[in-house]
């Protein structure tokens, strides 16, 4: 039994309209003080820079075996066997928008973090099933009153 876990398509696109957002803001406050053209090369490279560190630099697969979590970053592979690590979850959701976070834990207590967003809530939830990670844990929130004094 192998799970393969890709990135899917449509956070690839939300997070490159998300960067075009960015860089337009950018280049409409740069605006006010520089020429139109350095506005447009700032906007430019502030959107390629997103592009390479939010899409290019989380683009991922997670393979998940009997025996191991392996997560291809581009060319680098790393492997955690279900022997030597455990796993903990961490997902937060606001504004419409879901972060997805695993943790490989080894024996030592070092923690390694993995960006599992491109991959989506609905496979996040999968993957932490196939990892046993699923409870009946729920996080109550306390809604307070704040009293005037």
């Amino acid at each position: 039994m192998e799970k393969i876990y890709k990135s899917r398509i449509y956070r690839i696109i939300f997070n490159f309209l998300c960067g075009a957002v960015l860089s337009f803001f950018i280049f409409f406050i740069a605006q006010i003080w520089l020429t139109q053209l350095t506005s447009i090369i700032i906007a430019s490279l502030i959107f390629l820079f997103y592009i390479w560190l939010v899409v290019w630099g989380n683009f991922i697969t997670i393979i998940v075996n009997e025996k191991e979590l392996i997560v291809k970053n581009g060319k680098k592979e790393d492997r955690y066997e279900f022997s030597k690590y455990h796993f903990r979850a961490r997902t937060v959701s606001s504004s419409g928008d879901t972060e997805c976070t695993l943790y490989a834990i080894d024996k030592y207590e070092n923690t390694t973090h993995i960006d599992c967003e491109l991959i989506g809530i609905g496979q996040f939830k999968c993957l932490l099933a196939d990892l046993k990670l699923t409870g009946d844990e729920q996080i109550n929130k306390i809604k307070t009153i704040k009293k005037d004094r």
